[in-house]
């Protein structure tokens, strides 16, 4: 599947993806669309935004040879972080999870090492959770978003998936059925785990901590929402 050079389109954005000029992987890591969201000698992040749809890409120009270690530790296949974020939401999707969509990626490989790579998303339409909770005073539709978001984590932990969920890390797609789509799933393993409480714990202290750091709202109160309703779907 991995050669010197990995590039996958899904073809249900085609048509897009040649709007964007996204058609191979040299195009795909060169093409200058968009609006710059982040920009670091290693790797950057585009918004981009073509008669009205909006996607986002994320190139990698260099991988630390850490992580290439971490993962033969682990023996698995190195990736950059772009794939191994496709990875991961493939592995999500095949499990019935709901998250963002991959319209192309791909990564270029050395020696057997991958040494750039990228990923282009669509954006998953609706209210960012974060933002809304902070400008919503609504204390009924607060507590059903944060069980919604409780119980979406235990299911993740029951299929052993570990990685902390953030509030910002989801999409309101259906205020009145509190539906919720996963966006921002980077991460370093893609694949589950046998299930472990301790896992589980860290994964809960390590999301509540970095929810608190970004978003200021988040309180006792909310925490103890999303540990019953999270509680009472690990019992279901």
């Amino acid at each position: 599947m991995f050669s010197n050079m990995y590039f996958h389109k899904n073809e249900h954005y085609r048509s897009r993806l040649e709007q964007m000029n996204i058609t191979n992987f040299d195009q795909a890591m060169s093409v200058v669309v968009g609006d710059i969201l982040e920009k670091e000698p290693s790797r950057e992040s585009r918004r981009i935004n073509i008669n009205g749809k909006v996607a986002y890409l994320k190139r990698q120009f260099s991988v630390p040879k850490r992580l290439c270690l971490e993962s033969n530790l682990l023996l698995k296949r190195a990736h950059t972080p772009a794939v191994n974020e496709d990875i991961y939401i493939k592995q999500l999707k095949a499990r019935g999870f709901p998250v963002m969509d991959v319209m192309a990626v791909g990564e270029r490989r050395r020696k057997g090492f991958p040494v750039e790579g990228f990923i282009l998303v669509n954006e998953v339409s609706g209210y960012q959770l974060d933002r809304y909770l902070m400008d919503t005073d609504d204390e009924v539709i607060t507590d059903k978003l944060l069980t919604a978001y409780g119980k979406l984590i235990a299911r993740l932990h029951q299929q052993g998936f570990y990685a902390p969920l953030r509030v910002k890390d989801l999409i309101i797609t259906n205020l009145e059925e509190c539906e919720l789509v996963m966006i921002d799933r980077e991460i370093r393993n893609p694949y589950p785990h046998m299930l472990s409480k301790k896992r589980a714990q860290r994964s809960l202290r390590d999301g509540f901590r970095r929810t608190r750091r970004e978003f200021k709202k988040f309180n006792n109160g909310m925490e103890a929402i999303v540990i019953s309703a999270y509680q009472e779907q690990m019992n279901s």
